[in-house]
């Protein structure tokens, strides 16, 4: 049997101009994965398109904008190269702010949950 080695991507997805987070309410992980393929064709043609076939988006939460990527090791720095340069989605421009690579789930979702902490902390001191 073999063992697929792969890499999982967190980070947050933020609009371009303050207080955009209701627009992305309707976006789900299959626009977001075919905005990313976009991207990877426009950079890497068709050659790039292909290493990122089998990626995965495993976690999107539009309220916290954030994400994790599944993508195998090889394909990795394809996928951190293009993201540098993702600049939106369904046509609300954004930025992309990388916060972990990890070769576990479980090292991805310590670090989801430090960051979801962070954002609730965020929202209370707000109101």
């Amino acid at each position: 049997m073999v063992r697929f080695k792969v890499r999982y991507v967190v980070g947050e997805v933020k609009p371009a101009q303050n207080g955009g987070r209701a627009r992305f309410v309707g976006v789900h992980s299959g626009i977001i994965k075919e905005e990313i393929l976009k991207v990877v064709m426009a950079q890497c043609g068709s050659f790039g398109a292909a290493l990122l076939r089998p990626m995965q988006i495993k976690y999107w939460n539009p309220e916290t904008l954030s994400l994790v990527i599944r993508v195998p090791r090889e394909s990795a720095s394809v996928l951190v190269d293009t993201l540098r340069i993702w600049d939106k989605i369904d046509s609300h421009s954004i930025t992309w702010n990388q916060y972990h690579i990890g070769g576990t789930i479980r090292s991805c979702e310590k670090q989801m949950i430090q960051f979801d902490e962070k954002y609730v902390i965020g929202k209370l001191t707000e109101d």
